[in-house]
């Protein structure tokens, strides 16, 4: 039964994805031949793979990045360029993007009054249960997402993004 909550629940929220994306929005490459985990870019060696990291994505200084998966609600975040005029790279974004989901993670960890069962220990699945925290993180560890597609809205200045497991 609980199983197939997790996975009623994650084709919600892989729809949501789609669904939480402005309607103008198009596609940015991410600039990686295969796509990335999120945990691989904390690491710089990657970022040496990715083309045209300088790629300017929008010369607004203000955006707004939708987080939809895994989590139970959408989170909607702005994030403003200190340095006026500059806009934001897709380099920058992905940074961003990446930064985010480690403090949400961390966020749930300290908010959550359930235990988070390290993958290791976990018996029937490998699923990451479903936590109660700030953002009720269900389904995927962090090092299970990948970075599948990246979008952008000229008029509203989101960036919305498809991520996989």
């Amino acid at each position: 039964m609980k199983m197939a909550h997790l996975v009623a629940q994650e084709t919600r929220t892989m729809q949501a994805q789609f669904d939480s994306m402005p309607p103008t929005s198009k596609p940015i490459d991410i600039g990686f031949d295969s796509l990335p985990h999120l945990t691989d870019l904390m690491c710089e060696t990657h970022w040496k793979n990715q083309h045209s990291a300088d790629f300017l994505v929008t010369s607004n200084d203000v955006i707004e990045i939708r987080f939809v998966y895994p989590f139970s609600k959408p989170i909607y975040t702005e994030f403003r360029n200190k340095k006026k005029g500059r806009g934001f790279t897709r380099d920058r974004i992905i940074k961003l993007i990446v930064l985010s989901y480690l403090r949400f993670y961390k966020q749930e960890k300290n908010t959550s009054t359930l235990l988070i069962i390290p993958r290791a220990k976990r018996s029937q699945s490998l699923n990451r249960a479903e936590t109660d925290g700030t953002y009720g993180i269900f389904g995927h560890d962090m090092e299970d997402l990948v970075l599948e597609a990246l979008y952008f809205d000229e008029t509203s200045h989101v960036v919305s993004m498809f991520i996989g497991s």
